[in-house]
């Protein structure tokens, strides 16, 4: 578990929020079905609502990007069962500085 630093207002640092690295080699079930600690999301809108349903503590994959003008984003993507009705879906969320967009649609084998 890593912290970061973080300042007061009046300057004094303390160690706020906790992250952790995962290189992919092992999957612990700890690691796969159980949070660690309490995940910090800072924005309240509609995608935020949509990760605690249906990303948190399942297995998902996240991605980090650049677009062309080098602007950092993130995408958030999991396989999940449809309404419970047997057909799997993908969700994701495109998380970026000033908007976050959620898809979903079907999977289908070909």
């Amino acid at each position: 578990m890593y912290y970061l630093a973080s300042c007061d207002g009046e300057g004094s640092e303390s160690l706020v929020r906790r992250f952790r690295i995962e290189n992919g080699e092992q999957v612990e079930r700890d690691e796969v079905y159980g949070s660690p600690s309490t995940p910090v999301l800072e924005n309240p809108e509609y995608q935020t609502r949509w990760y605690f349903k249906f990303f948190l503590g399942k297995l998902h994959q996240n991605y980090v990007g650049a677009d062309a003008d080098k602007t950092p984003f993130f995408l958030s993507v999991v396989l999940t069962d449809a309404n419970s009705q047997g057909v799997q879906q993908y969700r994701a969320i495109l998380w970026r500085k000033t908007v976050s967009q959620s898809i979903s649609f079907t999977f289908v084998s070909l």
